[in-house]
């Protein structure tokens, strides 16, 4: 057995190894897309979010910079806004 080990080692570290390329593509599905460049004041979030989903599949953003609650539906249409700087 062990003359064909090292046969079968000796092989593989005589062959030259060549690296190639493949292309990526993400995976990632949008789910919720809400602000951009000419979005209403309710969708401007400052940097510090976190983000959750209630039993209705709101999404609930919790913008820390802003003291505020921003609900959206799954439609991306505002629901309420809780909170304001006091």
């Amino acid at each position: 057995m062990r003359p064909a080990t090292c046969a079968i080692v000796a092989t593989l570290l005589a062959a030259p190894a060549i690296a190639q390329d493949k292309p990526l593509t993400p995976g990632v599905t949008e789910g919720y897309r809400v602000g951009g460049v000419s979005a209403p004041a309710w969708a401007l979030f400052g940097p510090a979010l976190q983000m959750s989903f209630d039993g209705a599949g709101n999404l609930l953003v919790l913008d820390v910079l802003n003291n505020r609650v921003v609900v959206i539906e799954p439609d991306g249409q505002l629901v309420r806004v809780v909170g304001r700087k006091g």
